[in-house]
């Protein structure tokens, strides 16, 4: 035991020493993900969140129908937090983690579904800080995200060929103006497209260099340096005409967040998960 121990630290100090802290969290990060207790947390935390979902339709069911929404809000808040804990245990990695759902243009009401995507926008429904990003704020070093001022608008919806066209389509919407409150992220329109799931990036600031990402947040690269963004969708396959009801956002601080195999499909199942609970708590 003694033996193992010293071999891990020796191997860990020579990291650090070539390859710095930075080195030093992938060895961590690499170890972590092959220890079979984890494995069985992992489990765990899984089994944990299909109970988290179906105990919080039973709540919101059996609620006072004026304090629904704040009780979703709750319950999707618990709900995040599991999913962050899944993600921290498969990467050993920390997230900031939220939900975008559509609002109306004109009612500014909350909705999750809607006919075209030209008459919605996208906004924040919940929010989970991961806690490195929230020492940081508490310290000053970083500045608290605005969930709430800033909306992101959905000009136009992306047809099937963006997805091999992406350049061009990115080009489209750098040259959008005229709307003062507008807030553009290319990934967005990427997912809402009629064939993608998901969109993932391991290092923005590299995407963003070779044309593959776009966003009007200048400062985005203080927050987050891997995204993920998965549609909120049923389980049945997207459809050209069917628009998810939402998405799902997780992002990080650290590089090759998604770079583990199978993260993909795994939150590509609570994105599904999510739509099952939403669908049904949601108050019309």
């Amino acid at each position: 035991m003694f033996l193992i121990l010293f071999i891990y630290r020796l191997f860990t100090s020579i990291l650090k020493e070539k390859s710095g802290n930075y080195g030093y969290l992938k060895c961590n990060a690499y170890l972590s993900r092959r220890n079979p207790i984890k494995i069985f947390k992992m489990i765990y935390q899984i089994h944990r969140f299909q109970h988290r979902i179906h105990d919080g339709i039973e709540q919101i069911k059996n609620s006072n129908i004026n304090e629904r929404m704040l009780l979703l809000h709750d319950l999707t808040a618990i709900i995040l937090q599991d999913i962050q804990k899944t993600i921290l245990l498969i990467t050993n990695q920390y997230v900031s983690i939220h939900i975008k759902i559509f609002v109306q243009k004109e009612s500014k009401k909350e909705i999750l579904s809607c006919e075209s995507i030209e008459d919605v926008y996208l906004k924040v429904f919940e929010r989970v800080p991961s806690s490195i990003e929230k020492k940081l704020v508490e310290k000053g070093k970083l500045k608290k995200r605005d969930s709430d001022g800033k909306q992101f608008f959905m000009m136009e919806k992306w047809p099937e060929d963006c997805v091999k066209n992406i350049n061009f389509y990115i080009e489209k919407l750098k040259k959008l103006k005229g709307v003062e409150y507008l807030k553009v992220n290319s990934a967005y329109n990427y997912v809402l497209s009629p064939t993608t799931h998901n969109w993932i990036s391991n290092d923005l600031e590299k995407d963003e260099k070779e044309g593959k990402f776009y966003s009007t947040n200048v400062d985005y690269y203080d927050y987050y340096k891997s995204l993920g963004i998965f549609v909120i969708c049923s389980p049945a396959n997207k459809t050209v005409d069917e628009i998810p009801i939402g998405i799902l956002v997780i992002d990080s601080l650290q590089k090759n967040v998604f770079k583990v195999k199978f993260i993909t499909e795994l939150l590509g199942y609570f994105s599904h998960r999510l739509y099952d609970f939403l669908i049904i708590t949601f108050p019309v």
